[in-house]
């Protein structure tokens, strides 16, 4: 039976978590691991997973903001306020970027949710409840 990613990256977690002090050690054993399971190309997919987990534990929550201009700070905070308030998280990382394709509005993605509330958007369902 082959071991998934996920299940990797769980076993690897938890075994930080029991051992602190150990880190250095415990991925040099589990890279030699991977390696001697032949698991090496699923390294990206596992720490993936690992990252969830460690983001979970921790309450840290990503978010990535996606707006058509640079956001004004006072915006930026207010968003970052809703994230924070939405997830209880403890610790909010951020990614800004801009896609001027949105031509107004922002999109929201933040643990695991996607709220968009870009004006493209507002017009593609528009033109949808128009034409369909």
């Amino acid at each position: 039976m082959r071991i998934k990613p996920r299940q990797y990256a769980q076993a690897f977690f938890e075994s930080l978590i029991s051992a602190p002090g150990q880190e250095k050690a415990m991925a040099t054993s589990f890279a030699s691991l991977l390696f001697k399971n032949g698991q090496i190309s699923s390294l990206a997919e596992i720490l993936e997973c690992f990252d969830i987990l460690w983001q979970k534990h921790y309450g840290v929550v990503s978010a990535e903001i996606v707006s058509a201009r640079p956001l004004s700070p006072e915006i930026l905070s207010e968003l970052k306020i809703f994230i924070v308030e939405r997830v209880k998280a403890e610790e909010l990382k951020i990614e800004e970027k801009i896609d001027k394709s949105l031509i107004g509005g922002t999109v929201l993605r933040y643990g695991g949710r996607l709220l968009d509330l870009s004006l493209r958007n507002k017009i593609d369902k528009l033109k949808n409840d128009l034409v369909g």
